[in-house]
């Protein structure tokens, strides 16, 4: 009598060839930094942002905003004290309450393409 092989363990395949490709999760990029940061009610300034989120030109990000998402947003010049203490004049961004839920979408959109849960 011919003996059968054992069916595999539990939680084994029966394949023997299984492979996984399994790949990790991008990181944000620094539109979705930025908008998740702004969606939290907090305001960002050119400088903030370089320290906050690890943008460089956040003037551009929140271009991008506002003509590729939709997105209005807020704006206040500020003058801080620049190079030798000369006055600098930056803008000021945040989001009005409002629009906080779409930016959530945005942001929740933009995970889940990267493969991550909101």
């Amino acid at each position: 009598m011919k003996k059968s092989p054992l069916p595999p363990a539990q939680g084994e395949s029966d394949k023997t060839n299984t492979t996984v490709n399994i790949q990790p999760a991008k990181d944000p990029t620094k539109l979705e930094r930025v908008l998740a940061y702004l969606a939290t009610g907090r305001s960002l300034h050119r400088f903030e942002a370089e320290q906050e989120v690890n943008d460089h030109c956040l003037p551009s990000t929140m271009s991008k905003i506002k003509h590729d998402l939709g997105i209005p947003y807020l704006v206040r010049y500020e003058t801080l004290s620049g190079w030798n203490g000369h006055p600098t004049r930056i803008a000021r961004y945040w989001l009005e309450q409002g629009e906080h839920a779409q930016a959530w979408q945005r942001v929740f959109a933009m995970r889940k393409r990267r493969g991550v849960s909101p």
